[in-house]
């Protein structure tokens, strides 16, 4: 946990580092990997950190540990601004699409028969036309 104090304090941010961008850099030593990559700090209002979720099961699972996760940003930065955690669950992260699945699957790809398939292809190609 000292580790990401530490980081911390090093970043050259003119000014200094945001309540925000503090929060925003302890968080994943505050939650941990897993919960980190399924989460993301959207902002702090007022006294309130407002973190976006993968999906409802993650917001639900983590609305309990809200005082564990304020508790371990408070060892890791001392006192910080936020009281509160709402856990939000936001759009469906998509990943990189290949360039088939992007077009869609051809039907015709389930027709095991070699013979049939082109068969297929033909005859849609001709009603299509």
């Amino acid at each position: 946990m000292d580790r990401a104090a530490r980081l911390i304090a090093r970043m050259k941010i003119p000014g200094g580092p945001s309540p925000e961008d503090l929060l925003r850099a302890a968080w994943p030593a505050a939650v941990g990997k897993t919960v980190a990559q399924c989460t993301r700090v959207r902002e702090l209002r007022g006294e309130t950190l407002w973190v976006e979720v993968e999906d409802d099961a993650w917001r639900r699972a983590l609305v309990p540990l809200e005082s564990q996760i304020l508790n371990n940003l408070r060892k890791l930065l001392g006192d910080h601004p936020a009281t509160r955690i709402v856990f939000r669950a936001g759009p469906p992260r998509r990943g990189p699409m290949r360039a088939e699945s992007a077009r869609g699957a051809d039907e015709a790809d389930g027709i095991a028969d070699p013979v049939l398939r082109r068969l297929y292809i033909k005859q849609r190609a001709r009603s299509e036309a």
